[in-house]
């Protein structure tokens, strides 16, 4: 080896040495992000081998826009809670004198909702009843997003017919001392005037005049569709389980005038659908003859009138939808015109109304009628 070459080994050999002796000196606390808590989380080495550098058990990652804790800090881990439970049981937000809405929420059921207790099963039951027939689906799904309920009546709220809608809380009140076929009427008649309310036919703010109007106009369709659906749970169990219905539960009047006008086995849909249209307005016009019925709506009216809400002086026209959109089917389209209410049997409507106004006013001398603007 030349001379030349073993100097340079021997300048190499030194630096490596002197390098050595500097780096066995230096302590770790004096290099940057070693020793100074920043990367150091306080786990211990093994911890420290399997795990991610920046993750902790039972943490997230920590993000680079955080500053990271002190190693004698104790990062909290806070317990992940618990999901709220889900219900679809409304809580009633009644007034202290509307004692019959019930907080209790065995006593009210919503379409859908899955029965927890006995009385909404038996809720339950019925609704399904209902849904066996096409234009009971229709209705149940119609009233989906309406958030109405059906309830049993209480002790404090007493029927005096099979059952009630009130408006305000939108329930169904259903007389539970009924036959379970008489309860699905009366549920598919209360539950058509809950569709009524939500297509703008339960206004209120009408004169003494409109309001009887009105009230026979929802009644009729009200008894009309109920015969329709009753027709169709019926008629597919045969012809013996549709009078024996007709000899217990229905309005003779209304039945034959529906039975007079329905046909069976039809299967064209059009066509189907055209005469259950035909019978239905046959079962409406009907019932402006039951003189019963009548009588009994004239009082109804003028208890209403009595009880004090303010009459005003708009007019159906004025307050209400077009009325032939009363005899539409739940779920209809808008573009489609089809009703089973024509004009003509909303001017005889009137006429009834008419022809019963002066009983009306009547009972209601000295009662509470005011008459507004709107």
């Amino acid at each position: 080896m030349s001379q030349k070459n073993g100097a340079s080994w021997l300048s190499i050999t030194l630096m490596v040495l002197a390098v050595m002796a500097f780096t066995k000196h230096l302590s770790t606390a004096d290099i940057p992000g070693i020793g100074d808590g920043y990367l150091d989380l306080g786990r211990d080495d093994h911890q420290a081998d399997n795990q991610s550098p920046t993750t902790q058990p039972n943490q997230s990652p920590i993000s680079t826009d955080e500053k990271p804790s002190k190693p004698d800090q104790v990062v909290p881990v806070l317990p992940t809670p618990e999901p709220a439970p889900i219900t679809t049981t409304r809580q009633w937000q009644a007034p202290p004198d509307k004692l019959w809405v019930r907080q209790d929420r065995d006593d009210c059921l919503a379409p859908g909702e899955f029965p927890s207790s006995n009385q909404e099963l038996a809720l339950s039951s019925l609704m399904d009843l209902v849904g066996q027939t096409p234009l009971g689906r229709l209705l149940l799904a119609d009233l989906a997003d309406f958030s109405v309920v059906v309830c049993f009546e209480t002790p404090d709220q007493p029927l005096d017919s099979g059952g009630l809608y009130k408006p305000l809380y939108r329930a169904a009140l259903i007389d539970k001392s009924m036959n379970t076929l008489r309860r699905t009427q009366v549920l598919v008649h209360e539950l058509r005037h809950a569709w009524q309310h939500k297509h703008g036919y339960l206004a209120g703010g009408l004169g003494l005049q409109d309001e009887l109007t009105s009230t026979f106009l929802i009644e009729a369709d009200a008894n009309a569709f109920a015969m329709a659906v009753m027709w169709q749970l019926h008629q597919p169990r045969g012809v013996q389980a549709w009078h024996k219905a007709k000899e217990t539960i229905l309005d003779p009047t209304l039945a034959d005038a529906f039975e007079r006008e329905i046909r069976i086995g039809i299967s064209d849909p059009t066509l189907a659908i055209a005469n259950l249209r035909q019978a239905m307005r046959a079962a409406f016009i009907a019932w402006l003859k039951v003189e019963g019925d009548l009588e009994y709506y004239v009082n109804h009216v003028a208890s209403y009138v009595q009880s004090g809400p303010t009459l005003g002086v708009r007019s159906l026209d004025r307050a209400l939808p077009p009325l032939t959109m009363i005899g539409r089917f739940p779920g209809q389209h808008p573009q489609d015109p089809g009703t089973y209410v024509q004009p003509v049997d909303i001017e005889r409507v009137k006429q009834v109304s008419h022809e019963r106004i002066a009983d009306l006013r009547k009972l209601v001398h000295g009662g509470r009628l005011i008459a507004v603007s709107f």
